[in-house]
Formats: structure tokens, sequence, C-alpha cells
């Protein structure tokens, strides 16, 4: 064989060597195989483990979700029938200050009138009414009557006593 050149390999030959060798290499690669097989089924167990926790996760948080849209609705209808109320309210309010304003012009005019006017007595109260004997209310005409009576007869009698008649 000249240098530089390589000899042709029509037959190769294998010694016991590198058969076990060979054998042993293909034994690691099935074991290494294998074991990826397993790390993938266990890895898949683990991820349906994971899959079943964020499902359950999710329905949980659906159900939260559809429990605050309910409170949701819930509040919005009480917050349309609170603004209901609050508008009769006012309502009411306004006619009820129109209402004292109306009554306080009244009492007012009444006030105006009254100092303007002599007291009508036979309408007051016997509280309201003064201390005078003379007043021009039947009982107050009736002690009047008796007052000019009681005069009259001791005039007359005063004057037959001393004949001034």
């Amino acid at each position: 064989m000249a240098e530089g050149t390589q000899p042709e390999i029509n037959e190769v030959t294998v010694t016991p060597e590198v058969y076990e060798a060979y054998l042993g290499l293909l034994q690691e690669v099935e074991l290494h195989y294998i074991n990826q097989c397993l790390n993938m089924q266990e890895n898949s167990g683990e991820t349906q483990r994971r899959l079943r926790m964020d499902d359950q996760r999710l329905k949980k948080e659906l159900r939260t979700q559809e429990e605050l849209t309910a409170q949701n609705n819930y509040l919005q209808k009480e917050l349309i029938r609170l603004q209901d109320v609050t508008a009769t309210q006012r309502k009411d309010t306004e006619n009820l200050r129109t209402a004292v304003e109306d009554l306080t012009n009244q009492v007012n005019a009444q006030k105006a009138r009254s100092n303007n006017e002599e007291p009508n007595w036979e309408s007051a109260d016997e509280q309201q009414r003064p201390e005078c004997w003379w007043t021009w209310s039947p009982g107050g005409l009736m002690k009047f009557g008796l007052c000019v009576g009681v005069v009259t007869l001791g005039a007359v009698l005063l004057a037959k006593t001393f004949k001034f008649m």
C-alpha cells in the first residue's frame, strides 16, 4: 500500500469486545428512551393533576363571578328603587316646604290683621280675655247691668233718705 492512501474496506470484522460495547451502548439508549417515556408519563400525570386543579379553580372562579353578577344585578335594582324613593321624598319635602310657607304667610297675614283690628273677645279663650268686668260679652253686660242697677237703687235710696226728690 502506498503511503497516504487508505485501504479499501470490503468486510467489517466485529470483535466480541466491540459487539459487547455496541450492545451496552444499545442498552443505555434503550434505558434512556424508557426513562424518557416514564418521565413523560409522570409529567403527563402531573400535568393532568395540574389541569384538574386549574379546572377546579376556574370553576370556583366562575361560580364566584356568577354570584358577583347576581349581587351586582340586585344592587343595581336596589339603587334604582332607592333613587325612586329619594325622588319621591324630594317631591314630598318640596310639597311640605310649600305648605309651611303658605301657613307661615297665612299666620303673618292673620297677625297683621289682628294688629290693625280691635280684638274680638267673644271668640277669644277665657285666658286671653282681659280682667275687665265691663266688657261687651254676655257675662260682662250682665255685670254692667247689675252695677247700673245697684248704683241707681243706691241713688234712689239716698235721695229718699235725704229727700232730694
